[in-house]
């Protein structure tokens, strides 16, 4: 199946929902598409990440927005509650990033 079957409606969804962070078999299953159709249609888009780029992205986002907060006195509570908000992600993935950002 190529990706020129996907209308324009199912084309802007696509990639609206990709660039939000949903990975390409997120999309393809919450807009009921194969996909294998959904990625070759990310790929001539363009905009296909490599695999395993929601991590880095979701990594990067998260030591952005903890510099913001680095002050909190309790690092591991109040502070991961409010990085794992704003970032989008679960706290325990706040709490593992910052504990592999630290070292041992």
């Amino acid at each position: 199946m190529r990706s020129s079957l996907l209308q324009k409606h199912e084309e802007r969804d696509a990639l609206k929902l990709y660039k939000k962070g949903l990975s390409a078999s997120g999309v393809a299953k919450e807009l009921g598409i194969r996909y294998s159709t959904i990625r070759e249609f990310l790929r001539e888009k363009g905009v296909l990440r490599p695999h395993g780029g929601k991590k880095t992205a979701n990594r990067k986002k998260i030591m952005k927005i903890a510099k913001k907060y680095k002050s909190t006195s309790n690092k591991y509570h109040n502070g991961v509650v409010l990085i794992a908000k704003e970032a989008g992600v679960h706290v325990s993935t706040v709490r593992r990033v910052l504990r592999e950002e630290e070292g041992p």
